[in-house]
């Protein structure tokens, strides 16, 4: 029990580390939608990969969790890597300081996140650790989708705005 208690404090120390340097937000921001969703699916493809090959070799909390840190994991850095090229300098702000006037926002987006991300625990709970394993890497490769569907969405939405003004002037 010692294991699986270490592996869910790794869970809650790794997942909120990298919510802290996801920033494709900024890279949004930027116009660099391309490179968000690059980052994002190789997250993505990274934990199916660990699922994959891992799944069968291990029994216990340890591969739902690695797949729930993993793609987390990546995505941040990979997206914290991307993004600081667009900077200066970085500077660490008191975070309450910063979130006091979108509190509420940051309350329920912090709520929906602790949602979607307990859907792998509570199956291994469950169902067990193969079970859990193969809903991470297939709720993985479904973001892979929704990803490639959203760049899709972001790369036509310049394009549809242009043509909405254009239609709603005449």
């Amino acid at each position: 029990t010692q294991e699986k208690y270490s592996l869910v404090y790794l869970l809650f120390l790794v997942m909120p580390f990298s919510w802290v340097l996801n920033s494709a937000w900024f890279l949004q921001y930027n116009g660099n939608f391309l490179i968000s969703s690059v980052c994002s699916i190789l997250g993505s493809l990274a934990t199916f990969i660990l699922a994959y090959f891992f799944l069968e070799k291990n029994d216990g909390y340890a591969i739902a969790i690695m797949c729930l840190v993993s793609s987390a994991a990546i995505n941040g850095l990979l997206t914290f890597i991307s993004s600081v090229r667009y900077l200066d300098k970085i500077k660490i702000l008191k975070p309450f300081v910063v979130i006091k006037d979108g509190r509420d926002i940051f309350i329920s987006q912090m709520i929906s996140a602790l949602y979607t991300m307990s859907g792998v625990l509570i199956v291994s709970y469950f169902y067990g650790s193969a079970q859990s394993g193969i809903y991470a890497a297939i709720e993985r490769f479904m973001n892979l989708f929704i990803s490639l569907g959203i760049l899709t969405h972001v790369a036509a939405y310049p394009k549809l705005t242009v043509i909405f003004n254009n239609d709603f002037k005449k």
